[in-house]
């Protein structure tokens, strides 16, 4: 498995980074790893979501349709509530 080393943490966030694993009752480094475990994985499932969107709009454009910006008559329908 990998290891990282973290150099030149502010003190101030270094005592704040050990009270909220104090406060999870894990271990530094325990508290670490899932932090960098959640942040892979949030990237990687925004990632997925940006491909599904493109693909979803060039399947609509596909269909011959022009989809542009509706910005007008949202406000529009708002407006008229």
């Amino acid at each position: 498995m990998a290891q990282i080393l973290v150099r030149g943490i502010a003190d101030d966030v270094m005592r704040a980074f050990k009270e909220r694993a104090r406060r999870h009752g894990r271990s530094q480094e325990q508290e670490a790893r899932l932090l960098i475990e959640e942040a892979a994985l949030e990237s990687e499932g925004w990632e997925r979501f940006e491909k599904f969107s493109a693909r979803m709009l060039r399947e609509l454009r596909r269909g011959g349709e022009a989809y542009g910006d509706s910005t007008r008559e949202i406000r529009a329908d708002r407006d008229s509530r």
